[in-house]
């Protein structure tokens, strides 16, 4: 459980998750320019193509900050703790901006999909914590974010290319 506090032992991972995170910028980019005045005019697709890229691009910063060498514990969890903090606070600002164009009977419904996609960014200040003291789990609560990140992000990139054509 060592490895848990130790971001070289990470590195691998990573560099996987920058490569993949960057490659899938790229294609979500080409998917939306397909679609891209139906996803504009749709308060809800608007926010999911936001979701979508914003995901990607945390998920890239998240593994540059993890990758960059000599880093201690302390530093790392600090850095952590702030990325958390300002990827919670764009989204409850973007969030906020949605819930105003969405139709009343809707906002439930998108209200309980929010919750689900924020346990991916609940973990990066959690990762933090748990690196700064040492204990609970470290660079595994990460692992969450990931998997929740890349798993969202490709629902959307689906919804976004394929159900607008629906809409």
């Amino acid at each position: 459980m060592v490895d848990a506090y130790r971001s070289d032992a990470w590195q691998l991972l990573f560099a996987s998750v920058a490569a993949a995170s960057a490659a899938l910028t790229g294609l979500l980019f080409v998917g939306l320019s397909m679609n891209l005045r139906r996803v504009v005019g749709t308060p809800e697709h608007l926010a999911r193509a936001r979701e979508s890229f914003g995901q990607l691009l945390s998920l890239l910063v998240l593994s540059v900050i993890l990758l960059i060498p000599g880093q201690n514990r302390l530093l790392l969890g600090t850095e952590l703790i702030g990325l958390g903090a300002i990827l919670a606070g764009v989204s409850l600002f973007l969030h906020k901006q949605t819930f105003k164009r969405i139709k009343p009977g809707r906002r439930a419904r998108w209200g309980a999909r929010i919750a689900i996609f924020h346990l991916g960014t609940l973990a990066i200040p959690l990762a933090g914590v748990s690196l700064t003291l040492g204990h609970y789990g470290g660079l595994f609560w990460l692992v969450l974010t990931v998997l929740m990140f890349f798993l969202w992000s490709t629902i959307n990139a689906w919804t976004l290319v394929v159900r607008t054509i629906e809409d």
